[in-house]
C-alpha cells in the first residue's frame, strides 16, 4: 500500500451566468490565451474561466468589472480540490488571495474525493 495519495489542487477566477457581450470582452483581455466560453446552466448566458498564476494581472480584470457593473454574485476564484483523501484542506495561495482583494466576489471551493 502506497503512502501517497492522488491529490490536485487548482485555482481561477469564474465568472458565472454573464451575458455574451461581457464574456467577450473578458476574453479580449486575454487574446493571447484561449479562454473558453461556455453556455450557463439552461440560459442565455455564460461561464467563463480564467486561470490565476502568479504572475497574472488582477489589476485589468478589476477594471473591467467596475466599468462593466458586473455583480459580485457573478464571479470569484474558485479554490478546486480532487484527491482520493476523504478529509483535507486547502491553503489558498498569497497570489490567489490577491486576486481575491483586489477584484472581490465570491470565494467558492469545490472537493472531489475519488
Amino acid at each position: 500500500m502506497s503512502d501517497q495519495t492522488y491529490r490536485k489542487e487548482r485555482f481561477v477566477f469564474r465568472f458565472v451566468d454573464i451575458t455574451s457581450e461581457d464574456a467577450d470582452a473578458i476574453r479580449a483581455l486575454f487574446k493571447d490565451q484561449t479562454i473558453e466560453k461556455k453556455n450557463w446552466c439552461d440560459s442565455e448566458n455564460f461561464v467563463v474561466v480564467l486561470p490565476i498564476e502568479p504572475d497574472s494581472d488582477a489589476g485589468q480584470v478589476a477594471r473591467l468589472v467596475n466599468e462593466r457593473g458586473i455583480p459580485a454574485s457573478k464571479f470569484g476564484v474558485w479554490a478546486s480540490l480532487v484527491t482520493e483523501a476523504d478529509s483535507g484542506g486547502v491553503t489558498i495561495p498569497d497570489y490567489v488571495m490577491k486576486w481575491s482583494r483586489l477584484v472581490g466576489g465570491q470565494m467558492n471551493f469545490s472537493f472531489t474525493c475519488i
